[in-house]
């Protein structure tokens, strides 16, 4: 499926769809296609202005998946750098 994004990603609009067993030539056409179409009608952003616009927008970005990495291999993120260590600690 090939979408076509609001100005901040949080809505959109399908331009093509593909059924699962679409050719991989056909898929990378259809690509190339819109991302050509794309550059060409829509102006560069300048990333710091369009982070500000944004957020005086109200804008808010949640990643589906949770930041950080399972370090000590528990299965769950690790939010502080440096926990579950092995070995003495230097003090």
């Amino acid at each position: 499926m090939i979408v076509a994004a609001d100005t901040f990603g949080q809505k959109g609009e399908v331009i093509k769809s593909f059924p699962l067993n679409v050719k991989l030539i056909d898929l990378k056409d259809a690509l190339l296609k819109a991302n050509e179409s794309y550059a060409k009608n829509t102006t560069k952003k300048n990333y710091g202005n369009h982070i500000q616009k944004g957020r005086r927008n109200g804008v808010t970005w949640e990643m589906p998946m949770e930041y950080g990495e399972d370090r000590d291999g528990d299965g769950k993120i690790d939010h502080r750098g440096g926990t579950g260590r092995p070995g003495p600690r230097r003090r």
